[in-house]
């Protein structure tokens, strides 16, 4: 269904390319901009199609596309952030949180979704402030931050070496070779005095 949607907003995009030869200035610059909040969206429905279907790398190239068409998306963001979080990399995980939040200041679930990436870097006192200030806005966001502890790896040994987009905008028929690369220099790594912590 996602995907369905996906390809509806390119075919849209594409018939916009076309009208855009006849319009004026003024009307070439809105169409445009929509068009580009168009592509933006097909990356993003994308990119929760290829995770549904658990294809977290795919999936977080395409969320990376949108990004990067449209970086003021706090939904794209988070959705990121979720996918990263899956994917065993949680301080990348909480900077996209962190962003979504200066985005759009007090959104809970962006709070709660940090706190998961602050457990799964052994941050939990952070963790539990997060998970706190969700629920105490919504109730539906309450987590046992007591138990997620026990789900926490005891090493941080390679945990979140670092990880950049794939570039480029994925096609939707040949989105199984698409992936995301590790970064050779660490971009994203935090320094070991960062996530050390003491039993």
């Amino acid at each position: 269904e996602a995907e369905e949607e996906a390809r509806a907003c390119l075919a849209a995009e594409w018939a916009v390319d076309i009208e855009l030869q006849s319009l004026s200035v003024e009307r070439r610059a809105e169409v445009e901009e929509q068009a580009l909040r168009s592509r933006a969206a097909a990356q993003q429905l994308l990119g929760l199609a290829l995770a549904r279907r658990g294809e977290l790398w795919p999936s977080v190239t395409a969320l990376s596309a949108s990004l990067e068409l449209l970086p003021s998306s706090a939904d794209a963001l988070l959705q990121r952030a979720s996918v990263l979080l899956l994917s065993g990399r949680p301080a990348a995980a909480e900077e996209d949180c962190t962003h979504a939040l200066e985005l759009r200041p007090g959104w809970l679930l962006a709070h709660q979704r940090r706190g998961y990436a602050y457990a799964a870097m052994r941050w939990f006192e952070d963790a539990a402030s997060e998970f706190e200030l969700a629920a105490a806005g919504r109730p539906d966001l309450a987590v046992n931050y007591h138990a997620v502890g026990a789900l926490t790896p005891l090493s941080l040994d390679g945990l979140d070496a670092g990880w950049t987009a794939g570039g480029g905008l994925l096609s939707f028929w040949d989105y199984g070779v698409a992936h995301a690369r590790r970064a050779d220099d660490g971009a994203r790594q935090r320094g070991s005095d960062e996530t050390d912590c003491e039993d």
